[in-house]
Formats: structure tokens, C-alpha cells, sequence
């Protein structure tokens, strides 16, 4: 379970790295919008992985449907990515609103599966202890 939720967590952070890939494509130098696409390829594995496990883990049994969801909201943002190339540019400027959507539900996700795990272990501590004393 816990390499599930560092795994939740990742998601954020590479979000993280998107937004400051897109900032720095903008302000910075344009050359480093292939970063930002190739991290946005890179999400994609987490984000799949999230996915599938729950429906293999009882214990995480709880997050499926958000990480169904997160999936769903992935599969979206690279959608309206592909919106832009053509020429739909008015969907794609739904790109960075649905980044955010993104965002928080991939919080949402790693909130989730860190409480799950983290009352896993405060059960099996307080378990130990019973046994113990």
C-alpha cells in the first residue's frame, strides 16, 4: 500500500514539473515545450498504473473510482493537447483548465491512498501493541 501512495504522489509532482516546463516554453525559451510533451507522456504511466491497481488491492479498493477518474481526466488533457494541432483552438484553450482539474483530483488520489495507508500502519502498530503489553 505504500508504494501505491508514493506512487499517487508522484502525479502531483510531475504535474508541478508541467506547469513549470509550460512557464519556462513561454517565457523562457520555446525550445523546451518538447519537455513539456514528453513529461506529459511520462504522467501518462502513473496515471495508468493508479488505474489498475485498486482493482487488484482490496485495501485500495476505496480509490477506484477516483483513480478511474483521474485516468478519465488524463485522457482528456491530452485530448484537448491534440485539439490544438488542429486547429481547434478554442477547445484547446480548455488545456490548462483541465490541468487544474487534473491537478486537484490527482491530490485528491494521493490524499486518499496516504490516509488509507497511514491507518494501515497506525492498525498494525496498535495491534503490536496489544500484543506486546
Amino acid at each position: 500500500m505504500r508504494a501505491l501512495s508514493l506512487l499517487a504522489w508522484s502525479v502531483p509532482l510531475l504535474l508541478l514539473g508541467q506547469f513549470l516546463t509550460v512557464g519556462l516554453a513561454t517565457f523562457h525559451d520555446a525550445a523546451l515545450w518538447g519537455a513539456h510533451i514528453a513529461l506529459g507522456s511520462t504522467i501518462g504511466l502513473p496515471v495508468l498504473i493508479l488505474a489498475i491497481l485498486p482493482w487488484l488491492m482490496p485495501q485500495a479498493r476505496p480509490v477506484r473510482w477516483w483513480t478511474l477518474a483521474l485516468l478519465t481526466i488524463f485522457l482528456i488533457q491530452i485530448g484537448l493537447a491534440g485539439a490544438a494541432e488542429s486547429g481547434l483552438t478554442l477547445l484547446a484553450a480548455l488545456h490548462p483548465v483541465n490541468a487544474i482539474v487534473l491537478m486537484g483530483t490527482a491530490v485528491i488520489v494521493a490524499m486518499k491512498l496516504y490516509r488509507r495507508e497511514r491507518k494501515a500502519r497506525n492498525i498494525d502498530l496498535n495491534t503490536v501493541l496489544k500484543i506486546s503489553s
